[in-house]
């Protein structure tokens, strides 16, 4: 265990507020000690002043590894299925083209490429993927596109041997006919965000709960200026948003309408 001086931990809870928006609640302060201590000895920091020292003075590589340990990245290929059918459906139903998603929250791209399996098992190739996170981290790992077994287990015996390669045993790589439809960015969701074009769908799911009210309205007024009129917003299953933008319907158990 490192030596971590009083006043860190508030100081690490103030930093991922305001440069991340993330929220980190009395009840859950106690859980940053241990992330940090980990944090501390994966990256082979001598003393916990040294990781600190570099974070006072804006070093970016810091500012990556504190977000990479403070958040979770838990995920599997076809998390949340239900989102991908609805998705689905919608598509067919209005007989979209040149299909443009965002996934706001991307991780380490099992989401982005749950969805391009899905439409690529109906046919459908007319779509683009922006896929975004700030993490920095994860998104090496999303480029690299290698997935170990833990990240199949709702996902079918074809769409394995259809969409990856074998690398070795339990280790899986993306082909390019799934990877040429996703652009992978880091962006922060805190940022003012802009596109010149808006999106026909927008995944931003588990996401919200590490937000407060402010930054959960801040980055709610990001997504509904970034869709179509007529587009969906999928937010995370275990997520409810009680206030929300005007421009914006609740359409399904964690699904959204733009106007």
């Amino acid at each position: 265990m490192f030596d971590i001086k009083k006043g860190r931990i508030n100081e690490i809870r103030d930093l991922v507020y305001r440069e991340f928006g993330i929220h980190i609640s009395d009840s859950k302060i106690g859980s940053i000690e241990p992330k940090i201590n980990k944090l501390l000895m994966n990256e082979k920091y001598l003393t916990a002043e040294d990781f600190f020292s570099e974070l006072e003075t804006g070093n970016p590589k810091s500012k990556e590894l504190l977000i990479k340990y403070i958040t979770t990245n838990h995920t599997y290929f076809f998390r949340e299925a239900e989102h991908f059918a609805h998705l689905l459906e919608d598509i067919k139903k209005t007989n979209r083209t040149n299909i443009t998603i965002w996934c706001a929250a991307s991780s380490t791209g099992e989401e982005p490429y749950s969805i391009a399996m899905t439409l690529l098992d109906e046919g459908i190739k007319d779509f683009k993927i922006l896929a975004s996170d700030l993490d920095r981290c994860v998104l090496e790992e999303f480029n690299l596109g290698i997935y170990h077994d833990n990240r199949f287990i709702k996902t079918t015996k074809y769409q394995k041997i259809k969409y990856f390669t074998k690398e070795s045993e339990g280790v899986y790589k993306i082909r390019s006919e799934l990877r040429k439809h996703i652009c992978i960015k880091r962006l922060n969701l805190m940022d003012n965000l802009y596109f010149a074009q808006p999106f026909d769908y927008i995944f931003c799911r588990n996401v919200f709960i590490y937000f407060d009210d402010t930054s959960r309205q801040r980055t709610l007024e990001t997504l509904a200026r970034s869709l179509k009129s007529g587009g969906k917003l999928y937010i995370g299953h275990t997520e409810t948003l009680f206030t929300f933008p005007s421009s914006l319907r609740r359409e399904a158990n964690s699904v959204y309408r733009k106007l």
